[in-house]
Formats: structure tokens, sequence, C-alpha cells
């Protein structure tokens, strides 16, 4: 995985130098659309607010939620695209504050 971010920042940098020091608008302005690419990729492994949006489909996910005590925790829990909510063990998380997909499960090869 790369730092989006850190890469967003460096190719603007680039795109300034190409433009302002080489005079090379052109290729500043693909640069500049590369970066506008990059920003509208879906984010991998970001928290997403739920009043941002919510996952849109059913299936398990790394929540971010408040207890009933105002501590903040972090589960695995269910989403039901129906309902529109968030279970974990038959309970519902409605206190929900963000969500993200779960990782990739690790693959084990053959050598290891």
């Amino acid at each position: 995985m790369i730092d989006e971010k850190k890469l967003i920042e460096e190719l603007r940098k680039y795109a300034d130098e190409l433009g302002t020091v080489r005079g090379e608008i052109e290729l500043a302005n693909g640069v500049l659309k590369a970066i506008s690419i990059i920003n509208e990729q879906p984010k991998v492994g970001e928290w997403i607010p739920v009043e941002e949006r919510l996952p849109k489909n059913g299936g398990a996910y790394l929540i971010t939620a408040i207890n009933d005590c105002g501590g903040v925790y972090m589960d695995v829990s269910y989403y039901d695209s129906q309902y529109k909510s968030f279970s974990s063990d038959g309970v519902d998380d409605d206190n929900a504050i963000a969500w993200m997909d779960l990782p990739k499960m690790y693959e084990v090869r053959e050598n290891e």
C-alpha cells in the first residue's frame, strides 16, 4: 500500500515545478489530471464516517463505535443492507460512528 496523501503532495510539487520553472504547462496539466484521477478512486484502508455513507453491500466490516459510557471501541460487525444497521453477536451496533472494509486474509504460501 502507498501513502496516497504523500504521493499527491509530491505530484503537486512536481506539477508546480513543471509549470512554473520549466514552462511545460501541458505536462503539468497531465500531472494535475493524474491527481484528480487518484482522488476519485475508492479509498482503501481509511475510516468512513457513517454520516458520510454506509456500505453498499451487507457483510462484515470493521467499525468504530461509542459505548453507553462514552468510551470508543473497535469491533468487527455485520452490516445488514436491508435494515441499514450494524450488529455484533446479534446485538445492534447503532452507536457505530465509522466503518471500513476488512483487510484481505493473509495468504499462506507453501514455502512458509
